[in-house]
């Protein structure tokens, strides 16, 4: 299998697990909003033992199973075994370290683990949810003036000349339109908070004025160069804007949904009149190479002209192996990257794509020196069920992936970043990225 080829599943969350050796079971931890009955007990609204005990936050919802382990080597303790967990448990290593591992089921039963430090990620907010139920929306689209155009609903897209088909979530989404001369943007529809909770026709008009709820205008031009792509292995580039707009994202038509530029290409977007943006509307752009290396800013104000991202180096260093007996554990040997590190993502799933394992890994996890990591032992705990396991025979697809980030980022919004999808980020928010990929058997 191709690297371009490998499944690396990024879910709107992830997280990222792994302990230095296998942990036996443990008992059960109380939650914060009652108290502890467990090996460290303690009422997590009181403090437990001391008033400057530090408490990890958890609110994990909708999950099969939680468990918690305090520090890098204790015994793992089983937080919850159906219904998720929301309260607190305290973090009494010394060095503030914590793992934290829960189960979502349904399509793909995915676990999910967090390694950390209280100081980095004293919060862990995660909602285990099955897609949102979708609608068909059709609708004709005039005064293209011979032109084409791009409809999104949402995070859904789809090109249109005169008529249009799209899958959308139920509920309030945003809608943009974008109208082309080629590949030339040069007009817009917005409508803000729009309902759709039936397959009613929607229409969009681009010779139209809009009214109190839509709005239409011109559009100026901008153009994005990305610097660093692998011209020798033909890496191609994706792009994708977004409007980030009250917590919800919607795409905003290009050219092309997903955008292959050549050597001498760039991207063309549009260049929204400063009078259309509503009151704390940001723009997000990402960019990922068919190389797994990717760039996400948060653009806050309207849009440049020019833009120019770099991509991050490829991340070669480390080597990925599999154990040959007992509970399936991945290994990582080396984690060196030419620049510093915002955390660590090692995302494995079986090839035939029914389980999935998520672990999020920061710096001060890994005491800033550590050269290796082994993925935890989570069947020996109570109530975890065998066929969340992943099993011997089936090959897995493995990707690590290093975050950093050049606007100062820290763990904390890397985790809100990746398990809240439509979470407030910073001002002028950016993310850089690079992966190895290789496919294992155990």
């Amino acid at each position: 299998m191709s690297r371009r080829n490998l499944l690396i599943v990024f879910a709107g969350a992830v997280l990222l697990g792994a302990v230095l050796s296998a942990c036996g079971g443990g008992g059960t931890i109380g939650n914060g909003n009652n108290g502890g009955n467990g090996n460290n007990g303690g009422n997590g609204n009181n403090g437990g033992n001391g008033g400057n005990q530090r408490l990890l936050s958890i609110n994990i919802a909708n999950a099969s199973w939680v468990a918690y382990q305090d520090g890098s080597d204790a015994n793992w303790q089983t937080l919850a075994s159906t219904g998720g967990f929301n309260g607190t448990v305290p973090v009494n290593s010394t060095d503030g370290r914590y793992s934290l591992a829960f189960v979502c089921e349904g399509e793909k039963t995915t676990v999910y683990t967090v390694h950390a430090t209280h100081q980095e990620i004293p919060q862990v907010i995660f909602t285990c949810s099955a897609p949102a139920a979708e609608i068909t929306v059709t609708g004709n689209v005039s005064g293209l003036e011979n032109g084409s155009a791009i409809i999104s609903i949402g995070q859904a897209s789809v090109p249109a000349q005169a008529e249009y088909t799209l899958q959308v979530p139920q509920g309030l989404q945003d809608v943009i339109a974008v109208r082309f001369a080629g590949d030339i943007p040069n007009r817009v529809w917005i409508h803000r908070r729009a309902e759709f909770t039936s397959g009613s026709p929607y229409n969009i008009d681009f010779s139209g004025q809009g009214d109190s709820s839509i709005q239409v205008f011109d559009v100026g031009l901008g153009n994005l160069t990305i610097l660093g792509r692998n011209l020798q292995e033909n890496e191609e580039s994706t792009v994708r804007l977004l409007l980030e707009s009250e917590r919800r994202l919607t795409r905003i038509g290009v050219q092309k949904l997903l955008v292959n530029l050549t050597l001498n290409e760039v991207f063309r977007y549009p260049i929204f009149p400063e009078a259309s943006l509503s009151a704390g509307e940001r723009f997000r752009l990402l960019v990922e190479t068919s190389q797994q290396r990717g760039v996400v800013q948060v653009l806050t104000g309207n849009l440049p002209s020019d833009l120019k991202l770099q991509l991050p180096e490829a991340y070669v260093a480390p080597t990925l192996s599999v154990n040959a007996v007992g509970a399936v554990q991945v290994s990582v040997d080396g984690f060196s990257y030419s620049e510093p590190p915002l955390g660590y993502q090692l995302t494995i799933s079986q090839a035939n794509g029914s389980r999935v394992f998520q672990q999020l890994i920061t710096p001060g996890w890994l005491l800033g020196s550590a050269t290796s990591y082994t993925t935890p032992v989570l069947e020996t705990l109570s109530n975890w069920r065998s066929e969340w396991s992943l099993v011997r025979g089936e090959s897995l697809s493995v990707g690590l992936r290093v975050y950093t980030s050049p606007s100062g980022a820290t763990p904390q919004q890397l985790w809100e970043y990746l398990a809240l999808p439509n979470s407030t980020l910073p001002d002028n928010f950016t993310l850089r990225y690079a992966t190895r990929l290789q496919t294992l058997t155990p």
